[in-house]
């Protein structure tokens, strides 16, 4: 126990006490602390609080999705870890204890951005990626959501976190999982995540749907080739210093679902890797 904490310096998850360091990030309703243990570790609190106004059993399953995988991915080194979590229904707050990372590679993409990084180092990064992706496949599971901020340094080690929209799959056919809704970063989606699989067109206008009973009707492919292309987007910036922006120059909804349009928005690359 810490002795004497004042209220505002702790947090508390399953009566276990951790001295707040820091505020390490925030967004949307939740807040991410960088603590101490009664261990003396560190070690990160993501809280999230759910405002009145919004649907919390929604927001619950989303983050009780996330747990159930990281509590499947526990045993995998290349994964952030979850070590505890509590959800407090009462005041509608849900608390997850993990693993500290120092900094997410975003960040360090955006350091490096002027200069070059060693060879040594873009090659155990671009490893380490690629573990961790191989890793969730092998387990079944898809992320969905591939970006540079999405990996965490965590004591040196680039590690897979945010599986709030990641979904296990139960298929033996992982290369072709189907979804309801566009999920996902824009500048990192497969193509084919943007277009419709339905062969009826009656059930598009140009903003998607007619109504919320064709909504039942869309469907999005999703899969291991999805993260696959979202990872290799990555390792192209680790290695060229500049991100490929295929979706930039359509933005509207509309030119998005474009199949014709799709199927043309890669850049041509005279590059010798790509001949």
């Amino acid at each position: 126990m810490f002795n004497e904490p004042k209220h505002e310096s702790v947090l508390t998850v399953n009566k276990r006490q951790y001295l707040i360091l820091s505020e390490a990030g925030r967004g949307g309703s939740s807040k991410v602390f960088k603590v101490l243990s009664q261990d003396m570790e560190v070690l990160a609190i993501k809280c999230v609080k759910v405002p009145a106004s919004s649907h919390f059993r929604t927001t619950l399953v989303s983050y009780a999705n996330e747990m159930a995988l990281l509590k499947k991915l526990r045993v995998f080194s290349s994964i952030i870890q979850l070590l505890d979590a509590e959800v407090q229904y009462e005041c509608r707050t849900i608390k997850m204890v993990m693993e500290y990372g120092d900094v997410d590679f975003a960040k360090i993409l955006l350091r490096n951005k002027s200069r070059s990084m060693e060879n040594h180092f873009t090659r155990v990064h671009c490893l380490q990626m690629v573990k961790a992706v191989h890793t969730i496949h092998e387990a079944k599971i898809i992320h969905r959501d591939l970006k540079p901020a999405n990996f965490l340094v965590v004591r040196g080690e680039l590690k897979l976190t945010d599986f709030r929209i990641a979904k296990a799959i139960t298929s033996e056919d992982t290369t072709k999982v189907f979804r309801e809704a566009q999920v996902g970063t824009l500048n990192y989606m497969f193509p084919e995540a943007l277009v419709n699989e339905n062969p009826d067109s009656r059930a598009w206008n140009e903003y998607g749907t007619d109504s919320e009973t064709d909504l039942q009707s869309v469907r999005y492919r999703v899969g291991r080739v999805s993260d696959i292309w979202s990872l290799g987007f990555i390792l192209y910036h680790v290695v060229w210093k500049s991100a490929l922006r295929p979706h930039q120059r359509h933005s509207s909804k509309a030119e998005l679902h474009s199949e014709s349009k799709v199927r043309n928005i890669i850049p041509s690359c005279n590059r010798p890797c790509c001949a």
